[in-house]
């Protein structure tokens, strides 16, 4: 990651206009009580059996105290990251010029070993959720049933992160370093991904309302998140696990399989295994290039035996740059575009897992376009991660102080 004032994140605009955002937020939030009014008794509710607190409660339908709050913060910080995003698209080439001199990731990943991960994420906590209801350890909607479904979802996932590290560290040319888990620049890399977050996060929130609405609007029924069940103060145990879930392990399972494994496939098979012109088939694209090297050493051998000069591009040894790859060398517009339409492909793949919630589709699509830009700008998943974690955390705030 190019260390020069011109690369570096808005750090200073993105914090002054920020500070803009919450202040205004918090002179709205003191000025609430001047806005609440004590609702009237129903005709079916005498005033004598009216509850305490009911004059805190919003109708049904309208917003309450803390969401007339976030209004104005939010639309402050909605103006702000239009403006950043437009001038940072302006001076960037909406962020082209960055792919373009993002750090390289040499690796053998292959379509069969990607695939294969992708089925583990998918099917492995269902897998471990089926032996403990075989158990007997799952029976109905209790909490101590939901308990143990968590616990069972999450055993899933951590199962699934040593499987993730073996694969990357047999992958890539730099073991898991090159794979993005880099401890020196944890800070710096971190820092990068929540000010990614805070520039696009309004704009995500603003495309799940409009989004939610719409599908209210078409009479088309929504469920609610499963995770949402779980955190409910009546049940400690189930809400803790339920957040450490979503705040920690979701981000880092996600982020190490999508940004780590999937979208360094697409990349390169984007940038190397795609000739510099035209698509390539399905044959080349799992066409391994650890193969075609020991094709390519014995074709060597067989034409130094019969006396002949084997070709150059065969008795050369492989550019570490390209570990094999078939493009051959890309202009830097070529590079920026192709690890752009991996990034794309990524994000589609991402939103589609949560087919779950349909309404935050579009939103998670957004959020998986500013991860991969992240992870291709920085070379790090400790910056998706980040980005990832702080997103998540935000959500869950908003919901549990909402209800």
């Amino acid at each position: 990651m190019p260390d020069s004032p011109e690369n570096t994140p808005p750090c200073r605009t993105v914090g002054r206009l920020m500070a803009v955002a919450i202040v205004s937020g918090l002179l709205v939030l003191a000025a609430t009580p001047l806005f609440a009014q004590t609702s009237a008794p129903t005709d079916t509710q005498p005033a004598a059996t009216q509850p305490a607190n009911s004059a805190a409660r919003p109708p049904a339908g309208q917003p309450g105290a803390i969401e007339r709050a976030l209004y104005p913060i939010m639309f402050t910080w909605l103006i702000a990251s239009v403006l950043l995003l437009t001038s940072w698209g302006i001076q960037r080439r909406g962020g082209l010029d960055d792919l373009a001199q993002s750090p390289a990731r040499p690796n053998y990943l292959q379509f069969p070993t990607v695939l294969f991960i992708m089925l583990v994420f998918l099917l492995l906590p269902d897998v471990v959720i089926m032996a403990l209801m075989k158990l007997g350890l799952i029976r109905d909607d209790s909490a101590s049933s939901l308990l143990w479904a968590m616990l069972g979802r999450m055993a899933g996932i951590l199962m699934l992160l040593p499987l993730i590290v073996a694969v990357a560290s047999a992958a890539f040319a730099d073991r898991t370093r090159g794979f993005g888990l880099r401890w020196k620049s944890a800070g710096r890399d971190m820092q990068f991904g929540i000010v990614c977050l805070a520039v696009i996060l309004p704009i995500i929130q603003v495309t799940n309302v409009a989004t939610d609405r719409f599908f209210k609007h078409m009479g088309w029924s929504t469920p609610e998140h499963p995770l949402f069940q779980t955190l409910t103060p009546a049940h400690p145990a189930l809400m803790t696990l339920g957040l450490a879930m979503a705040a920690i392990a979701a981000p880092i399972a996600e982020e190490m399989l999508f940004r780590g494994v999937l979208q360094s496939f697409m990349v390169r098979f984007f940038t190397q295994m795609m000739p510099p012109k035209g698509w390539p088939s399905m044959a080349l694209s799992l066409y391994p290039p650890e193969l075609k090297q020991l094709q390519a050493k014995a074709a060597v051998a067989r034409a130094r035996a019969m006396g002949e000069q084997p070709p150059a591009d065969l008795d050369a040894p492989p550019d570490p740059a390209t570990m094999g790859g078939q493009a051959g060398p890309l202009t830097p517009r070529q590079r920026s575009r192709r690890s752009a339409a991996a990034i794309v492909v990524t994000a589609l793949l991402f939103a589609s897992v949560h087919m779950g919630v349909p309404e935050s589709m579009p939103a998670i699509f957004l959020l998986a376009l500013m991860l991969g830009y992240a992870y291709e700008k920085t070379g790090s998943l400790l910056t998706p991660i980040a980005a990832h974690f702080a997103f998540n955390a935000v959500n869950l705030a908003i919901y549990m102080l909402s209800h």
